[in-house]
């Protein structure tokens, strides 16, 4: 079982106005429990995109306070699998793994490596 703790993360034209650690925040809430490896990651864009609210949820309190200081962020690796059944190519998740921001890695975004091994299913 694994114990999620929520961000929040506003911004304007691309740029971070606003960020929090939920539970540091509000004191309660912004948390979940869940056997689900996945994060439940969220954003909504309002304003042809030039506002963006994003909720991330990291596997420690730790780790949600060093990614909304900028410290850390995450690569994600995601499998793109072709459905015969309805002609579509889908990206299922696979790993997610916490990188410290330094280099070319960027805080406050994530960075996706897409595995692309040539595998079809028949149906979901």
């Amino acid at each position: 079982m694994i114990t999620w703790y929520a961000t929040e993360l506003l911004k304007v034209d691309g740029k971070v106005v606003k960020k929090c650690v939920c539970l540091d925040k509000y004191k309660k809430g912004g948390t979940f429990n869940s056997d689900d490896p996945e994060p439940g990651n969220t954003c909504k864009k309002e304003f042809d995109g030039e506002v963006e609210y994003c909720v991330y949820w990291f596997e420690s309190l730790d780790i949600a306070r060093d990614f909304i200081e900028g410290k850390v962020t995450w690569q994600e690796t995601r499998e793109k699998v072709f459905y015969k059944f309805n002609n579509t190519t889908m990206y299922e998740f696979r790993k997610r793994e916490i990188i410290p921001v330094e280099g070319n890695v960027k805080p406050y975004e994530c960075h996706l490596v897409v595995v692309d091994n040539g595998k079809t299913k028949d149906r979901l």
